[in-house]
């Protein structure tokens, strides 16, 4: 597992390599972030991230990687950021996965991936109580639901026409 700026680090680096570069704001980094945790743990039942992720109002959030971006406010995130902590190197499928979640939700803006991570049917959804803050998302809830999502998409796509 990794701390969950080392994976927003990689989204920063990757994106600012693309032609041309990519540049992101802090809720599309949490939101991204969260993808990539969410689709490792349905492909490959286990967590990219060290730290919970909470239903907070907007969505699901990771309150560490949250207070480490939110002095950009809107703005974007123009350089990786430190990390405090050892971080391990990511192995091949983890590096994959950051790859295939910015192919499939990099282009989408923080709105569009904020409606995507907390619309009906989510783990967000499902954990939310707009009355009490903080509350852990596990990643049991958070597997299922992209377990579920990759078998909708493989069977959507194995298909007849």
């Amino acid at each position: 597992m990794h701390p969950s700026i080392q994976i927003a680090n990689e989204i920063i680096q990757r994106g600012a390599q693309q032609n041309p570069p990519r540049f992101f704001t802090p809720m599309q980094l949490l939101k991204l972030v969260y993808l990539c945790h969410g689709w490792m743990l349905g492909l490959y039942q286990r967590p990219l991230i060290q730290e919970n992720v909470q239903a907070w109002k907007y969505g699901p959030v990771i309150p560490e990687l949250y207070q480490s971006l939110k002095v950009y406010r809107d703005g974007q995130v123009p350089a990786p950021q430190p990390v405090a902590q050892f971080a391990p190197p990511l192995d091949v499928y983890e590096s994959t996965m950051i790859d295939q979640v910015m192919q499939m939700y990099g282009g989408h803006s923080g709105i569009s991936l904020s409606q995507i991570t907390h619309a009906p049917n989510t783990p967000w959804s499902t954990t939310f109580r707009g009355d009490t803050l903080g509350l852990v998302i596990p990643n049991e809830l958070i597997r299922d639901h992209y377990q579920q999502l990759y078998r909708e998409r493989t069977q959507h796509a194995a298909a007849p026409t």
